[in-house]
């Protein structure tokens, strides 16, 4: 458990093969790691709420305008939720 928290805090500043190549591991091992958690995450997070990240009112004045979300803030919530899994997993141990 503990070396996969290390995997996924990793993840935050590093890339793939960075990680592989430092822990000795295979590419596909961090994938499958990293892909766990990020589902483990997801079905966790309330979907529908999704339209309130990084979407401002103008979009209700100005009906033709395009919602963008910002990349940004859709990462950090998703490195939060991660963050909590984590968390809670170490708790339950």
């Amino acid at each position: 458990m503990f070396f996969e928290a290390l995997i996924v805090a990793m993840s935050k500043e590093m890339t793939v093969s960075s990680i592989a190549e430092l822990v000795n591991i295979h590419e596909d091992s961090v994938w499958r790691i990293l892909m766990h958690y990020v589902e483990e995450a997801r079905s966790k997070v309330d979907q529908f709420e999704l339209d309130t990240i990084g979407v401002d009112e103008i979009s209700v004045n100005y009906p033709n305008a395009k919602i963008v979300y910002d990349r940004f803030h859709i990462i950090k919530m998703m490195n939060d939720v991660i963050d909590m899994v984590r968390r809670k997993a170490v708790i339950l141990r």
